[in-house]
């Protein structure tokens, strides 16, 4: 077993995100968590167990659940000391609520325990045919997809993968997006060279992209700003990623894209607002069945403020990595004689089985993958938690999201978590299916708190130590001691023209005032009105730091 919980140096800042339509991944600035709920009057039914003699523990929670704002919600809290393995605090610990991004708990632990923090992926390409001594492939080169999340185009020079606080997966909700400084194509790149260096100088045949490795499907309950499809093969998460520059008031902003291909055009025509003007931005995007494409993106941004990030979700992954791959193979003196933006013809696949007769020129290993945990707990990434489910029934010799499904499931028996406890469709959070009880959560992190990999999940999630982001109010008694994963969904009530917080919750570990290492699952079900997300958020920061002093 691990040695207990340790403050992080990990860069920590608490997401404030209001979305409306769809489940935000993100956190909340602060200490939050929760899920759905009714409401009763005054304090939920509450058990408590080896408390200090405070009399003050109850008032303090009941002022704060039982305040007008959640008087049709649902509270549910469970905190339970890893060590003696006791209850300490208990509010409605086997009812069922949303859990948003609270899932990734559960899936990244699944896919700790089938793949192993040390697994790395590994993308091999093929030369079908011979090679000549001019260098000329007398058949095709293909890639075969082998599921990697991130293909390089996230790894810095220390094998690390990176990641921002707004990451672009979230850019079209309209929160601030910060898009990372690594190259989404060095993957490719690398590839590109191997081959090269391989003695091949020119393709007689196709480029191919071998995407079978499992069955592509789209998750349930998906808005329409994150329309991702699940498949073997990502680069740059599938997304083209523009940027829109402002310029002066009255002209037109500029448009820097990546990743490029040759026949896509990217046209602005989005005008540069006054200073105080607010941002209004909009894009389409139309791919022909010849593998070009046409994107538009209209509006208007403020003149301050710098630049606006949105993203084109791409139809057709395998195409596009394709497109992609040929031009880095031009870019290291490969001749390819087909055009970079057409369809990847799968029908040229060989069957599974002959890879082993065919010379392989060039191999792409990513990180470790308890670096995709981290990146997955720390941003919220929705299309790579999906991704997982997949990848786990890979491992076990199936190919479908359903079979991962069956592996977490397998997994969640094994942990001792009470199945009836928990209805999970996805893996990320979105379904509307998704429930889990406070018990649940705490099962599973008591499993984790015990395991080999346990560093690699405790890692791989936020750490409360930095200000606010968005108020820079200091978070408080719990400062670097909370370590969690948290989820909000929120929905636009048209009647009363408010926002329903639908769910906003947490799951994680705290080191308390007296050294405990306990495990917690805090959720809040059903709020609705004006202004209800930041009261929210920080009255889960006050709870929290009534359970770090209280314990």
């Amino acid at each position: 077993m691990k040695s207990g919980l340790v403050d992080s140096e990990n860069e920590n800042i608490w997401f404030s995100k209001t979305l409306i339509l769809w489940h935000s991944g993100r956190f909340l600035s602060i200490v939050f968590l929760v899920t759905t709920l009714l409401v009763i009057s005054g304090f939920p039914a509450m058990a408590t167990a080896d408390l200090p003699a405070n009399k003050s523990l109850s008032a303090e929670l009941d002022e704060i659940m039982g305040s007008p704002a959640y008087d049709h919600s649902f509270w549910g809290l469970l905190v339970k000391d890893l060590d003696s393995n006791k209850t300490l605090l208990a509010i409605n610990p086997d009812k069922m609520f949303v859990p948003a991004s609270t899932t990734k708990l559960f899936t990244v632990a699944a896919a700790l325990d089938t793949l192993g923090a040390d697994y790395r992926f590994e993308t091999p390409v093929y030369a079908r045919g011979d090679i000549d001594p001019s260098g000329r492939l007398g058949g095709d080169l293909i890639l075969v997809a082998s599921g990697d999340l991130t293909m390089g185009g996230r790894t810095t020079k220390d094998g690390k993968i990176a990641y921002t606080n707004g990451d672009h997966t979230y850019a079209n909700f309209g929160r601030l997006t910060n898009l990372t400084p690594t190259d989404p194509l060095a993957g490719l790149e690398e590839l590109a060279r191997q081959v090269s260096a391989a003695g091949i100088k020119e393709i007689d045949g196709d480029v191919i992209i071998d995407d079978r490795l499992f069955t592509a499907y789209q998750p349930p309950m998906q808005s329409p700003l994150d329309q991702f499809l699940v498949t073997p093969i990502i680069i740059n998460d599938n997304l083209i990623d523009i940027e829109v520059l402002p310029g002066e008031p009255g002209e037109n902003a500029t448009l820097n894209w990546r990743p490029k291909i040759e026949d896509y055009k990217v046209t602005s025509l989005v005008n540069t607002a006054a200073a105080n003007e607010s941002q209004k931005l909009w894009q389409t995007a139309y791919f022909s069945d010849d593998g070009s494409a046409n994107i538009t993106i209209w509006g208007e941004v403020p003149a301050v403020g710098g630049s606006a990030v949105r993203v084109i979700h791409v139809p057709d992954p395998a195409s596009f990595a394709r497109s992609l791959f040929i031009e880095a193979l031009k870019a290291e003196g490969v001749k390819v004689n087909f055009s970079a933006a057409s369809l990847n013809p799968s029908e040229k696949l060989p069957p599974d089985g002959e890879y082993s007769k065919i010379n392989r020129v060039a191999l792409l290993k990513s990180p470790s993958f308890s670096e995709n945990a981290n990146l997955i707990l720390k941003v919220s990434h929705n299309m790579h938690a999906d991704t997982l489910l997949s990848l786990m029934a890979v491992k076990e010799g199936k190919n479908t999201f359903e079979d991962g499904l069956t592996v977490e499931k397998d997994f969640l028996v094994r942990a001792g978590v009470d199945l009836n406890s928990v209805s999970l469709s996805d893996g990320s959070g979105g379904a509307q299916a998704d429930r889990v009880t406070p018990a649940a959560v705490v099962q599973l992190l008591s499993y984790m708190f015990k395991q080999e990999d346990f560093n690699a999940y405790l890692n791989a999630m936020r750490v409360m130590n930095t200000t606010n982001n968005s108020t820079k109010e200091q978070v408080g008694l719990v400062r670097g001691q909370l370590i969690f994963k948290g989820g909000d969904m929120q929905f636009y009530d048209t009647l009363n023209h408010r926002t329903l917080l639908t769910s906003i919750g947490l799951g994680g570990y705290m080191k308390t005032a007296r050294g405990r290492n306990v495990a917690l699952a805090l959720y809040v079900n059903g709020a609705p009105g004006e202004g209800i997300y930041g009261t929210t958020h920080t009255d889960l920061e006050r709870i929290c730091e009534i359970i770090y002093s209280a314990y």
